[in-house]
């Protein structure tokens, strides 16, 4: 859910400046609000992620959803990394972004990677089943850290309210 939120933010990116401002204001303050979650949630979150990636691609055989997933797993590393590709990465985070995405002579930037990870992952949200499991998963976690509970329905409205702007819902 956190990577859907990573991807939200990422979709309603314009390329004008008051566009960007926007946006660049509506980011600081999911992730403010991200900031207010224990390192536990946001591991558990994660985690659902990266489980329900390998469960995808193993089903598929590396196809179908499993590049989106892959593009939406490496965008949480590189996020929650905080790696810049553009700078030295020990990781092989980077590498492994170059590689799905076929820049074998490593000419994108960051931006750029980042850009076509949010493209290429784009299949993930629109599966109306991984709502009602990330919704299940909020619902535990809030029976768990009730302090956490309102920031995770922020978030969970953010994400519906973006993807229904974007027709995700249709």
């Amino acid at each position: 859910m956190i990577a859907l939120v990573l991807l939200a933010l990422v979709f309603t990116a314009e390329v004008s400046s008051a566009k960007i401002a926007e946006e660049e204001k509506d980011e600081k303050g999911l992730y403010q609000d991200e900031g207010k979650l224990s390192p536990a949630t946001i591991a558990f979150f994660r985690g659902v992620d990266h489980l329900t990636k390998n469960f995808n691609c193993k089903i598929h055989g590396n196809k179908g959803d499993c590049e989106a997933w892959r593009a939406l797993d490496l965008m949480n590393h590189l996020y929650f990394g905080k790696t810049n590709c553009d700078k030295a990465d020990s990781s092989g985070l980077c590498d492994k972004a170059r590689k799905l995405l076929g820049d074998k002579k490593k000419r994108l930037s960051h931006p750029q990677m980042w850009k076509l990870l949010t493209e290429k992952s784009h299949m993930v949200a629109k599966n109306k089943q991984l709502d009602d499991m990330w919704i299940a998963a909020e619902d535990y976690i809030c029976s768990k850290v009730k302090s956490e509970c309102k920031v995770m329905r922020n978030m969970t409205n953010f994400i519906h309210k973006w993807k229904a702007a974007e027709g995700s819902y249709e």
